[in-house]
């Protein structure tokens, strides 16, 4: 759980680090709605997309996770769908794999 060392701020301890996404935090909704009601629910309305204090969440309705992001991180990473390696624009082929010719 994080503890800011300055404010002494507590962060839910349902967030956990993304093992696919630099910078993003997870969590599934069901886990969320204990620790924060309101926004589990103004996720719930959303569009699947919600901006709140410095964050940006993403909610998809699929799989039932909630991606927390900076907001200043956030453009990094959209283009290549929260990932961190969007597709190179000027790629005009596929490269190819060792040992096919």
């Amino acid at each position: 759980m994080f503890e800011c060392p300055k404010c002494g701020f507590k962060d839910s301890p349902c967030w956990r680090a993304s093992h696919f996404m630099l910078y993003t935090i997870t969590c599934k909704i069901d886990e969320l709605e204990p620790f924060e009601p309101e926004l589990a629910e103004a996720l719930r309305t959303s569009d699947g997309r919600l901006e709140q204090g410095p964050y940006v969440y993403r909610y998809v309705q699929q799989s039932g996770r909630v991606y927390r992001v900076l907001k200043e991180l956030e453009g990094e990473y959209k283009r290549g769908h929260w990932t961190e390696k969007p597709k190179d624009p000027f790629q005009t082929e596929l490269p190819k794999i060792l040992g096919t010719p």
